[in-house]
């Protein structure tokens, strides 16, 4: 796992993320910069702006989809990259947070994958004894 956040999978033409956490707030946190960590090389992106957000699920599978695909959804519809996220709430089946980064620079940033959205191909949120995990499939 990448700094113990994540684990990159390949999925046919898809990518994907493994993620473990101590409890669920983490591994949600921890699935985020993931994802981020997919899109652009974190490290070339500086915070100079905050975009906050928030969205609900049914269930924590779906509120997990919902929340990496409304990361997805500012990333593009903003035009920004994203370093960091914080989580401000996190109750059953809704979350609050904010997302850390910048505008897009062509001339700075450097991209990895054309992440289009988050699937629920296999997705399963597993408690194993003391941690949380789960699998991830981005549409690419």
């Amino acid at each position: 796992m990448k700094d113990n956040i994540f684990k990159i999978i390949y999925h046919t033409a898809d990518i994907g993320i493994e993620v473990v956490a101590g409890n669920l707030e983490d591994l949600f946190r921890k699935s985020a910069l993931g994802l981020l960590n997919l899109i652009s090389d974190t490290s070339l992106i500086d915070i100079k702006e905050s975009v906050n957000s928030f969205v609900e699920g049914s269930d924590h599978e779906e509120l997990l989809v919902n929340f990496l695909n409304e990361i997805i959804f500012l990333h593009e519809t903003r035009e920004m990259v994203f370093k960091d996220v914080e989580i401000t709430h996190f109750k059953p089946f809704e979350i609050k947070f904010i997302l850390y980064g910048e505008k897009i620079d062509i001339n700075r940033h450097t991209f990895k994958f054309s992440v289009k959205s988050c699937t629920y191909h296999n997705l399963k949120i597993e408690k194993n004894g003391d941690n949380y995990s789960v699998k991830i499939i981005f549409d690419t």
